[in-house]
């Protein structure tokens, strides 16, 4: 079955998506864990996309990349991995361009 939150295949007897936290409507488990809280369910809620400029300023500027990683870890981890990864790039091409200079 999959987790009708956030997508992910779970088994069929759960309760909670291990995930997200969400109910799943499937009351045959009787599964103790708990809700999860207001702060939580927003912030697993929140839109987590990268923005275009950001990306941009990630790669021409890696500090810039990783500086948004650590702010956004634990918020929006997609968009922080995506900042992360994309500073790599620009550190590994500055990097490549000053040795060939």
């Amino acid at each position: 079955m999959y987790c009708p939150n956030c997508g992910k295949v779970i088994p069929d007897s759960s309760k909670w998506c291990q995930y997200c936290g969400q109910g799943t409507n499937n009351h045959n488990n009787t599964s103790s864990r708990s809700f999860k809280t207001d702060a939580e369910q927003k912030i697993s809620t929140q839109d987590d996309k990268p923005k275009i400029l950001l990306n941009i300023a990630s790669v021409l500027i890696p500090l810039v990349g990783w500086i948004l990683w650590y702010v956004h870890k634990e918020t929006k981890p997609k968009s922080a991995k995506t900042y992360s990864t994309l500073a790599w790039i620009g550190f590994v091409l500055n990097l490549l361009a000053m040795v060939s200079a």
